[in-house]
């Protein structure tokens, strides 16, 4: 582990604990905080709402935001989004506008909303440019190592680019620079401090994640209160339509909507296979929201998750934790 964080605070946010020594960074476990979900009708506003009940429960006496510099329309969203938490000052950076700067060390409270963005499109084109060659832009969904303080190892369901090359420029044009917002708590040194990451980007071992917490959204449908219910489904039409899901919303491309809606929310999307009584080897997609009862279901019904392929076959997480993310 990174360091030792000491005493704690008695409040329980919600499933996180505010510490009062060193360093602690609290991770949201079941949102992405890109540009196009804080464009959502009420999400913005849920997400201030929360950043105020953190102030208000942690104590902070000093509090920075880094963010996106601009946000749709919105001009200065770093600017606007500190303004918005009603505090006398609040020192705010925007993604690309914060290395080397020391002016968030010796605060007591960051936060970290979203992460750096360039298009899908334009991070293959910097790859095609650095390696001279014609890459693949496909994206899967797959499970992504978390380091946590305790020394344990967990996973969170991200988009990944499956190139290799292409990945390696990501990391570089954006990880990193996410990374770098993080950091700019400077950890090592200082008085106690604690990072709010309001994203689900797993950034792997080079960010030491105390706790995760959830995001409130303003809207709960019925099919996400089921899926809590039921932990997993299957992704045919037929069985989605137990979550509440008529015939009309799953038509070929609302279908594929509410996977992906799924997956925003932290749900893992899961191949399977198994054998039938005839000896026929047959493959079903799940998705997945608690893993212990989807684990037992394998089990029970004698089936077997088929591996994620690609580079992530060279991640060791094969002791780690799949977060299972409340709604």
């Amino acid at each position: 582990a990174m360091c030792s964080h000491g005493s704690v605070l008695s409040e329980n946010l919600g499933g996180y604990r505010v510490t009062s020594q060193r360093k602690s960074t609290h991770q949201c476990q079941n949102a992405p905080f890109s540009k196009a979900f804080l464009g959502k009708d009420g999400y913005l506003d849920a997400l201030i709402h929360q950043m105020k009940g953190i102030i208000s429960q942690s104590n902070a006496k000093s509090v920075g935001v880094i963010t996106y510099m601009n946000l749709g329309n919105i001009k200065n969203f770093d600017e606007l989004l500190s303004k918005k938490l009603n505090l006398p000052k609040v020192q705010f950076k925007h993604f690309g506008g914060i290395r080397g700067t020391n002016e968030f060390s010796d605060l007591d409270l960051i936060f970290v909303v979203g992460r750096h963005q360039i298009s899908r499109q334009d991070t293959v084109a910097v790859a095609e440019t650095i390696f001279q060659t014609r890459l693949d832009d496909d994206i899967e969904n797959m499970p992504s190592p978390v380091r946590m303080s305790d020394g344990s190892s967990k996973v969170l369901s991200n988009h990944v680019f499956t190139d290799r090359k292409v990945k390696a420029t990501y990391d570089q044009q954006c990880r990193s620079e996410t990374i770098q917002a993080i950091m700019r708590s400077r950890p090592f040194y200082g008085k106690g401090k604690d990072v709010f990451f309001f994203s689900n980007e797993a950034l792997g071992e080079d960010v030491e994640v105390h706790s995760f917490f959830d995001f409130t959204y303003p809207d709960m449908p019925q099919y996400w209160e089921k899926m809590k219910e039921i932990g997993f489904v299957r992704t045919e039409r037929r069985f989605l339509k137990e979550l509440g899901y008529t015939e009309k919303m799953l038509v070929p491309k609302g279908r594929q909507g509410i996977i992906d809606n799924f997956i925003e929310r932290g749900c893992r999307l899961v191949k399977v296979e198994g054998v039938t009584d005839q000896y026929k080897t047959v493959t079903y997609e799940y998705l997945v929201y608690d893993e212990g009862s989807f684990r037992e279901y394998l089990k029970e019904k004698e089936l077997e998750e088929v591996p994620s392929v690609g580079f992530i076959a060279d991640l060791n997480v094969a002791n780690s934790t799949i977060q299972t993310v409340p709604f």
